[in-house]
């Protein structure tokens, strides 16, 4: 339960990205129980055959930038709100689309994993390189936690509960029982905190990641359209219960796949309020962008190569294509071959139809529903 937080965080940003009008909370009911059944089946694989350890699944968020990247084009940009009917067929097949293009990327994974390149990548893989990744992460996140924060006046409270708790909490002693030497004893244990441990072998790192693709292709199948990864939580909750069984995970699998079966708990999830997701992501990714910047700290940065290469990854992460769609989109044109690749965004023209009041939107007409409550 720990990382409940998350699995239904995800699903929220997604419903919202699709702009499915006044079926969100249907879809977000769908959505979320996809994720449990998703996660649930991640869980068991990684589990049991890939890198055979003690390991939670569950969606990354770092896919949230792309869906919202494609999302911003102009041919899907969201214009309804949330009393507005929109056809199932429009949102359905934004859906679609982002499955389909998970699991052609996630058969790339299974296929780096099954030849071994992740063993052979890990050696040339440094700070210089996940740093400005993890910091991109976190810069793009910055609009759709604010957009939610910004709600109510609670989240501000809730965030500097959960920032007071991340701070302070290393620190404290939590008594555990215990009993030895037919005596029950109590021992003061630090339980919050970081637990570094080696790194895994390339072998297993190779199962690692052809079971993660495996779970990715089939969130694209059935889920939520992102991919899955470990969580982090799931260390914390080990170190706290002294329990690293294979089995016992693979028991917690099945318990999330029984979650996304009964929907009346997606249902419940899904009344999650918005300034509450906004505040779990803030954060998340707040930790992201701190661990980003500590990994920094194992480089010679008095080099200006360093400081340079640094710079420019973040630079160059942060101009996205997308941010000037039109330039973007005269480039496509004025290669017609590329109008045939798949995965890239096609030129469409919406007529406006101002003569019965009406709104066209994503090219399908859409009439607001004045007389809904």
């Amino acid at each position: 339960m720990v990382s409940v937080s998350v699995l239904v965080s995800i699903p929220i940003l997604i419903s919202d990205l699709i702009c499915p009008g006044r079926d969100r909370d249907q879809l977000r009911v769908r959505l979320i129980a996809g994720t449990f059944v998703v996660c649930g089946i991640g869980t068991i694989l990684q589990s049991g055959f890939g890198l055979r350890l003690a390991l939670l699944q569950g969606v990354a968020f770092a896919y949230i930038p792309s869906v919202r990247a494609f999302m911003s084009l102009p041919e899907y940009k969201c214009l309804a709100s949330v009393d507005d009917f929109v056809p199932p067929e429009v949102y359905e097949n934004k859906m679609a689309m982002i499955q389909g293009t998970l699991m052609a990327s996630s058969c790339v994974t299974m296929l780096i994993g099954a030849t071994g390149l992740v063993g052979i990548m890990t050696k040339y893989i440094g700070p210089m390189t996940v740093s400005p990744l993890l910091m991109l992460m976190m810069l793009s996140s910055v609009k759709i936690t604010v957009e939610r924060v910004e709600k109510h006046w609670i989240s501000l409270v809730m965030a500097a509960s959960l920032f007071a708790t991340v701070l302070y909490l290393s620190r404290l002693q939590v008594p555990f029982p215990g009993y030895s030497k037919g005596k029950f004893r109590l021992y003061r244990l630090n339980v919050f905190g970081q637990f570094p441990e080696r790194p895994p072998p390339s072998h297993a790192l190779n199962r690692g990641i052809m079971a993660e693709g495996l779970g990715c292709f089939i969130s694209g199948l059935i889920g939520p359209g992102v991919g899955i990864t470990t969580h982090a939580e799931n260390v914390g909750v080990i170190g706290i219960t002294r329990v690293a069984s294979r089995v016992t995970m693979i028991f917690g699998g099945c318990t999330l796949i029984a979650f996304g079966v009964v929907t009346k708990l997606g249902a419940i999830l899904s009344a999650i309020p918005d300034p509450l997701v906004g505040v779990v992501l803030s954060t998340s990714m707040a930790m992201v962008g701190g661990v980003a910047i500590a990994n920094v700290q194992t480089v010679d940065l008095k080099l200006t190569r360093n400081v340079a290469i640094l710079g420019f990854s973040i630079m160059l992460g942060v101009v996205n294509v997308y941010l000037y769609p039109n330039k973007f989109q005269q480039i496509i044109d004025s290669f017609p071959i590329l109008r045939y690749l798949p995965f890239i965004p096609k030129r469409k023209y919406v007529k406006e139809d101002n003569k019965n009041n009406e709104k066209q939107r994503n090219g399908v007409k859409i009439v607001p529903n004045e007389n809904f409550v």
